[in-house]
């Protein structure tokens, strides 16, 4: 290990975290959010009911971070921004326990003195689910914008995933399959084509789908994760390129020509939850490791510097998309890297 991580900033999100998201669009890159996860026992409520607040913040001097609204929703399993303004909106989604895809949009109250950002509840689609079902959990999401075709994949607690197709009408399920036996724990679009996503399931199985083939079959089912598979980041400079994490500790490296063996594993202890790789460049990519804290890994998949000032389970892992980082923090250089970290009960 080579790289030094200092802590910044410190901030109570009073329930648990489990989600950290910084806004990509250039203007709003200041700006991040939150999701938390709360279980809550009510009197004479027979099953324990999970709340969670979405927080939205601002880096607004060095070494400061202000709340700018906190909003009360079902608990948050995952958030994630769109990757661009869509149809002139900044726009955020958010998986909660309940099964539903909300949207917001991002804008700025200009009636204050001193203009703050908050967000505007859009829209939101209640999964689809099986008839015998009595609960279904939103686990995770990805983003799809290439050619201004706007869609979201969502992975859920029956092993479905739904692909939903944002218009000005709203929401609309495009596809909806089984893909996993237990949960399917998360789901994401290639970065080079937005046709084939990756999905990771609780059964320990990666599979590689085809939206534009039948979805009854996967085009490829690899089985090399020892336990649940519950992350993956497409590269978007190499192409064909992508890593995958999960519960056996290990992130892999694939050539998605050929899925029958990873190229490359490091093992990163604690269990993979989340994988994000360093915007622009990629040179590092950021995992949090569930009981082990979050680390970097280089290219070659070596550990290069290691965070563990949280005391609980590493969820919640992002880059500040900022171009210049000094202009925040004055004393890094312009090009340092400042990611946003968040734990389950470290609060």
């Amino acid at each position: 290990m080579n790289m030094d991580v200092e802590t910044l900033i410190s901030w109570d999100t009073e329930f648990s975290a489990d989600s950290v998201e910084w806004c990509p669009v250039d203007m709003f890159q200041h700006v991040l959010v939150c999701g938390t996860y709360q279980l809550v026992e009510g009197e004479g409520q027979p099953r324990t009911s999970r709340q969670g607040q979405l927080h939205l913040l601002a880096v607004v001097k060095e070494q400061m971070i202000e709340r700018l609204e906190s909003l009360d929703m079902p608990a948050v399993l995952d958030c994630k921004w769109a990757p661009e303004v869509v149809r002139g909106r900044v726009l955020l989604a958010v998986a909660n326990a309940v099964g539903e895809v909300c949207l917001f949009r991002l804008t700025q109250n200009t009636e204050l003195e001193i203009p703050r950002e908050r967000l505007v509840h859009e829209t939101k689609m209640v999964l689809p689910k099986r008839e015998d079902s009595q609960e279904l959990l939103a686990l995770s999401l990805d983003w799809s914008t290439a050619g201004g075709d706007v869609k979201i994949g969502v992975s859920d607690s029956q092993g479905c995933i739904s692909v939903l197709r944002l218009d000005d009408l709203g929401f609309h399920v495009e596809h909806n399959w089984s893909a996993h036996q237990f949960e399917s724990w998360t789901v994401h679009f290639d970065a080079f084509n937005p046709h084939i996503c990756y999905t990771g399931g609780d059964d320990c199985k990666l599979r590689v789908y085809d939206l534009k083939s039948c979805l009854d079959i996967a085009c490829t089912t690899n089985s090399s994760h020892q336990a649940g598979v519950t992350s993956f980041s497409s590269s978007k400079i190499s192409e064909h390129a992508l890593l995958s994490g999960s519960y056996d500790e290990l992130v892999r490296q694939w050539d998605t020509r050929q899925m029958r063996r990873p190229i490359g594993e490091q093992t990163v202890g604690g269990g993979v939850w989340r994988l994000r790789r360093q915007p622009r460049t990629e040179q590092l990519t950021l995992v949090a490791c569930m009981y082990n804290g979050f680390c970097l890994l280089n290219q070659q998949l070596s550990v290069v510097a290691e965070y563990k000032i949280h005391k609980s389970i590493a969820y919640g892992a992002d880059w500040a998309h900022f171009t210049d980082a000094a202009k925040h923090f004055p004393h890094l250089t312009t090009a340092e890297g400042v990611i946003g970290t968040c734990s389950f009960y470290d609060h």
